[in-house]
């Protein structure tokens, strides 16, 4: 538990100057996030049920396509999300 806690320690200490610096924006966000935190435990599930289906779709895109790079492709890529 001890080595963990020396291997984190220092990743806490380095981002604490940007925590200080996110607080403010979190908190003047805060009664926006009370609004929306229901939506989002309400959507949450679905996106669950339905992410493995849209991976299974993204790799059979990537293994049915001839060559997965190319601008045909990638558009086809960017109109699934």
């Amino acid at each position: 538990m001890l080595p963990l806690f020396n291997k984190v320690l220092p990743l806490l200490i380095k981002m604490l100057p940007l925590f200080i610096k996110v607080l403010p924006l979190f908190i003047k966000m805060l009664p926006l996030l009370i609004k929306v935190l229901p939506l989002l435990i309400k959507v949450l599930p679905l996106f669950i049920k339905m992410l493995p289906h849209s991976i299974m779709q993204l790799l059979l895109f990537f293994i049915n396509s001839s060559s997965p790079w190319s601008s045909s492709d990638l558009y086809h890529f960017n109109w699934i999300f």
